[in-house]
């Protein structure tokens, strides 16, 4: 076999792990991208929507939507280092792994002088501290204080304090570092951010399963495998754990899945012998909990992110400043309040 050069590769790579690409107009609009940690999720489906109502309602400006299929870091940077080649106009990027894009990509674009926002999910501390001005605003969730209302709804539901354990996504991901010290932070009583938990060890009564966190990787076929081994363990050995908290939808995302995985559970959910609390509120979310088959959610609000994003964009692209953060709402849902979902 003839030896491959290493941007042969990177070619083959993004061929196996990319969609195909939609065209630019060619019109002469500023062309933004916005690109997801990972393509075809319900979460970022709505993203997208917030995204081409933003372009349509400011005019003049194209929304180009897409990425990896895959959360994958590697292959988020060689799609976007792709679009900067290619002369986007500004870049808006839910981060995997903060230093790995710093690195290969951030600061490509910074070179390059293109505007560059991060949305859902920020660079951590570290990252923003090492390169300068590595980006220039960030649009989403305060993801500790998501972390913190999950915490806060979890102890109403067991104000006694319990046996935890925490799903996650990507345990590189500093928007899922943020939530989970949020949970922990809520469920000890410690309202200071800057203070980490590494594990619950009996503040106000909560610890943590020794197994947990578990990590997905953003698969949801493997965070509701990951909820199944908890429930089953809480069947057979309930003192060992008594409550979960996901981050994240992904145990969610496959609806008849995870309705035909945990029916069997209903009776010690309705009894709260296991309490299930997720991150979160897309449709077929709030459906399962009607359907009993979770205890509370606390979501985000994705066409917003898209929406901000777009609108960042394009004052940076016209030269005007924009705030470091803007935090898009939160919503808290639960079965017994009407409407399911406030504010």
């Amino acid at each position: 076999m003839p030896y491959l050069k290493l941007r042969h590769i990177q070619l083959i790579l993004i061929s196996l792990v990319l969609l195909a690409e939609p065209s630019f107009s060619g019109d002469g609009d500023l062309k933004f991208a916005v690109i997801p940690q990972g393509v075809g999720n319900d979460f970022f489906d709505d993203v997208q929507v917030g995204c081409e109502q933003a372009a349509q309602d400011l005019g003049g400006v194209e929304c180009h939507y897409g990425g990896p299929v895959k959360a994958e870091a590697r292959a988020q940077s060689l799609y976007i280092n792709q679009l900067i080649d290619e002369g986007i106009d500004g870049i808006a990027v839910s981060i995997i792994d903060s230093s790995f894009f710093a690195r290969k990509t951030a600061l490509k674009a910074q070179k390059s002088g293109i505007p560059l926002i991060s949305f859902n999910s920020d660079f951590n501390k570290s990252t923003l501290e090492t390169f300068e001005n590595i980006r220039d605003s960030y649009v989403g969730t305060d993801n500790f204080q998501l972390g913190w209302e999950l915490g806060k709804q979890t102890e109403l539901l067991r104000p006694n304090g319990g046996k935890l354990c925490l799903i996650s996504g990507h345990k590189s991901s500093p928007a899922l570092e943020k939530r989970v010290a949020g949970v922990r932070a809520a469920l000890a009583g410690i309202p200071d951010s800057s203070i980490t938990l590494t594990k619950l060890e009996g503040q106000n009564g909560w610890t943590e399963y020794s197994r947990c966190p578990f990590y997905s990787n953003d698969l949801p076929h493997r965070a509701l495998t990951q909820l199944l081994h908890v429930l089953d363990k809480n069947k057979h050995t309930p003192n060992v754990v008594d409550t979960v908290v996901s981050v994240g939808a992904w145990p969610q995302q496959n609806e008849s899945a995870y309705k035909e995985a945990v029916t069997p559970y209903k009776e010690a959910l309705a009894s709260k012998k296991i309490i299930v609390v997720m991150g979160d509120a897309m449709k077929q979310q709030i459906r399962l909990l009607e359907d009993n088959l979770a205890h509370a959610n606390v979501g985000q609000n994705p066409y917003q992110m898209g929406y901000q994003a777009i609108v960042m964009l394009k004052r940076l692209v016209e030269g005007k400043s924009v705030p470091d953060i803007v935090y898009t709402p939160m919503i808290k849902c639960l079965p017994d309040q009407k409407p399911l979902c406030g504010e």
